[in-house]
């Protein structure tokens, strides 16, 4: 970034500079390279002339930034860290920009935001703060650019293109991860950007580049036709070779555990009724049987039962015997009369 934004100090003071691509795969460190970069530029900004420094992402990083810089910087007292979500008014909003701008440091901000603080036609802003935010974020603005996700670039009609393009310094950084890797028309976007006029107008970076690479690339395509791909598509890297820097997950692979894939075969159990009515049932009566043994093992209830029934059963035996005995002594005793009795004799 040192080398495609500034190349030295000499050139740093004489030159308005530069931009690039940093086209990393996540987990490369682009925020943390950034920081590093504008840290440096900061502390030394009688050397590099660079004071101010905005820092462009969409709106749901704006404060993972800020965090960033608070992480990797706890105790910097060098410059200061300045955020407009916080700020609902645009009065706030202005006395932020106009001491970044006065005082120097970082500037982290929206794409939606800055794209509606920066168009001169905004008529909801009064002149005087259009006036302010024309000098702070646009002419002359501040002395570097940072486009975090910068793949929304990818087209210059757009109005937040149009807004990024009307910065008047040309030292800007783009950050991606996805640097679009099948669409030519739109990396062309992201170029003119850092670059402006290096590859042409963009009919001429069709002519030369576009329609001869994307002739070589449909299925019928001649021997011809590859040979001028391959030969356009080489010249278009090495044009590129010192603006855009690609390291994609190759760099990490040598650091990171295998990736393991595994497979699992799930069937839905409501396709089989039967199965499932019968294993129900099956697991229903398990547990009552369960339930039964655990109810009667070690418990009181079987030796006072057995207590129980045999009081009751001593008691109706001792009962039936003083029944029988009182039967016996109700009965009448018949009285023999004395010819009965000497029959007897």
């Amino acid at each position: 970034m040192w080398d495609a934004c500034f190349e030295s100090l000499e050139r740093a003071k004489s030159t308005t500079g530069s931009g690039c691509i940093l086209a990393h795969c996540m987990g490369l460190g682009k925020t943390l390279q950034v920081i590093t970069l504008a840290h440096t530029l900061l502390i030394n900004n009688e050397e590099t002339k660079v004071r101010k420094v905005l820092v462009v992402s969409p709106l749901n990083t704006v404060l993972n930034w800020v965090n960033e810089f608070k992480q990797w910087l706890p105790d910097n007292d060098d410059f200061e860290i300045f955020e407009l979500v916080s700020f609902k008014q645009n009065y706030e909003r202005q006395y932020q920009i106009k001491t970044w701008h006065n005082c120097g440091g970082v500037l982290i901000i929206g794409y939606d935001m800055f794209r509606n603080l920066s168009n001169p036609d905004n008529k909801r802003l009064s002149k005087k703060m259009r006036s302010a935010f024309q000098e702070a974020l646009v002419d002359p603005g501040p002395d570097l650019v940072i486009c975090d996700e910068g793949h929304l670039l990818k087209n210059e009609k757009t109005n937040l293109s149009i807004a990024m393009n009307r910065i008047k310094t040309l030292r800007r950084i783009v950050l991606t991860g996805t640097p679009l890797q099948n669409n030519l028309k739109e990396y062309f976007c992201m170029v003119q950007f850092i670059k402006p006029n290096l590859m042409g107008t963009y009919k001429e970076y069709l002519n030369r580049f576009v329609n001869p690479i994307t002739n070589g690339q449909y299925t019928d395509s001649t021997p011809q036709n590859l040979q001028i791909m391959r030969k356009r598509s080489h010249v278009l890297y090495k044009m590129l070779d010192g603006v855009v820097q690609r390291r994609d997950y190759s760099v990490l692979e040598p650091y990171l555990p295998p990736k393991f894939i595994h497979f699992q075969a799930l069937q839905r159990i409501c396709a089989y009724p039967r199965v499932l009515l019968d294993k129900s049932i099956e697991m229903k009566l398990a547990k009552e049987r369960r339930d039964d043994s655990e109810e009667s093992e070690g418990s009181l209830k079987d030796f006072i039962n057995d207590e129980d029934e045999d009081s009751t059963s001593s008691s109706s035996n001792s009962g039936s015997d003083s029944e029988n005995e009182g039967k016996k002594e109700t009965n009448p005793r018949k009285r023999l009369t004395r010819a009965a009795a000497a029959l007897g004799e």
